[in-house]
């Protein structure tokens, strides 16, 4: 058998409502719902227990409902957010360009070419720059 301590987001757990006995082990990652004193709440695992803590208890401690395991729902969120942001950065530079490409079209007048030069020499030093990886970190 397997001991755990478990928190609620929602509500604060009694002591007793805060120890579940399980027949398999658990993970960060699962969700449970146990039957406590506020009604069936949702929890989360915050530590496993050694079989002498929890057979010192003053009280019986209770077996969870059911448990749902969110690691698969989590990375596919993470990547789903992860895809969001590589198309705002896509969408950003496309943005970029498209300006560029307008001033371009104003290259026969003076001031606007030189003020693309310069924009593409620093584009240059830009490009020639080492990246910061955690070999350049101090």
């Amino acid at each position: 058998m397997f001991y755990y301590e478990v928190k609620s987001e929602q509500v604060t757990l009694s002591e007793q409502d805060s120890f579940i006995i399980s027949e398999c082990e658990l993970n960060e990652f699962d969700v449970l719902v146990i039957d406590s004193e506020s009604g069936f709440v949702t929890c989360r695992i915050n530590r496993a227990v050694e079989e002498f803590e929890a057979l010192t208890k003053k009280f019986k401690i209770r077996k969870y409902i059911t448990k749902v395991n969110v690691e698969d729902y989590l990375k596919q969120k993470q990547l789903e957010e992860f895809g969001e942001l590589i198309l705002k950065n896509i969408e950003s530079k496309v943005k970029e360009i498209q300006n560029i490409e307008k001033l371009r079209k104003y290259s026969n007048n003076p001031e606007v070419q030189a003020l693309l030069n310069e924009y593409d020499k620093l584009q240059e030093v830009k490009q020639n720059q080492p990246s910061i990886d955690e070999e350049n970190v101090i």
